[in-house]
């Protein structure tokens, strides 16, 4: 019993890792990222950018980073229990 216990939980590990990377994967498969898009957004509505301000929150959250490190990043903020993706409220 105890060596089957071992095995399900040596098995767990490498699934837990091959969905984070899937669900990882599909977030990042829309083109651009959250900021891109609420950049359209706004000058889509005729407001003004700031460009400070963007390049800010694209430092705050990784997002200049190459994607192994958002990825890193991202687990990190999960395993921390800290939101590691920019919401639409800390935008505005």
């Amino acid at each position: 019993m105890f060596g089957y216990v071992i095995h399900r939980i040596l098995v767990m590990i490498p699934t837990l890792i091959a969905i984070s990377a899937i669900t990882f994967l599909i977030m990042q498969l829309p083109p651009g990222d959250f900021l891109s898009t609420h950049i359209a957004e706004l000058q889509s509505q005729g407001e003004s950018v700031d460009m400070a301000k963007i390049e800010f929150l694209r430092q705050q959250y990784g997002l200049d980073r190459s994607p192994v490190e958002q990825y890193f990043h991202w687990i990190l903020g999960m395993l921390r229990g800290t939101s590691a993706t920019p919401s639409s409220s800390s935008c505005r």
